[in-house]
């Protein structure tokens, strides 16, 4: 699978829909194989084949302007992630990307270990300053998903059903990436 090119594809249609000023898509070097493979290491999980040829062949990606302009995506290196994610858990992620804070202090150790353990986070939708979509894949499936996280209203009870087993997961990493950017042409 060529990732820049269905990126640029999907993103076209951002273009289209919400103009170019905002929406052009930075693309960082690709990673070592070396560095997706610590990456795994650390995680102590096996990334999916279409996750490790998005690493090795595309790289990083961002909007020109993520977090400054709604609505915009970052897909994370594998570099940045084992450099900047001691434990690259789910709740560490989002909780060290929020600057820290109480919101996961009523969740029960066990869930947060699971999530932490099971979840791997490598990308975000910056939905509003509020509001963020953290895409991540699974574990023990190879399968992705995404967690809308509203930092104003944190839902835990789905926090639990996350990791009880995640809904809803999708197949393959394309199937996923052009969730996200209709999601972007749709507002939200």
């Amino acid at each position: 699978m060529n990732y820049k090119e269905l990126l640029g594809t999907l993103n076209q249609k951002v273009i289209e829909s919400l103009g170019a000023e905002d929406f052009q898509l930075e693309f960082e070097e690709v990673d070592d194989p070396q560095v997706v493979a610590s990456l795994e290491k650390l995680w102590n999980g096996r990334l999916p084949d279409d996750l490790k040829n998005f690493y090795l062949h595309t790289g990083a990606v961002a909007h020109v302007n993520f977090a400054d302009v709604w609505d915009t995506l970052r897909i994370h290196s594998a570099a940045w992630i084992a450099a900047n994610r001691s434990t690259m858990g789910f709740i560490d992620f989002i909780d060290d990307y929020w600057g820290g804070g109480p919101e996961f202090e009523a969740l029960a150790p066990e869930v947060v270990e699971t999530l932490n353990r099971d979840l791997l986070v490598f990308g975000v939708r910056y939905i509003d300053d509020n509001v963020h979509e953290y895409l991540f894949v699974d574990r023990s499936s190879g399968r992705y998903g995404c967690y809308l996280f509203d930092q104003d209203d944190v839902d835990l009870d789905s926090l639990k059903d996350l990791a009880e087993g995640p809904p809803d997961l999708l197949d393959t990493l394309e199937e996923l990436l052009t969730k996200q950017f209709n999601a972007i042409c749709e507002g939200g």
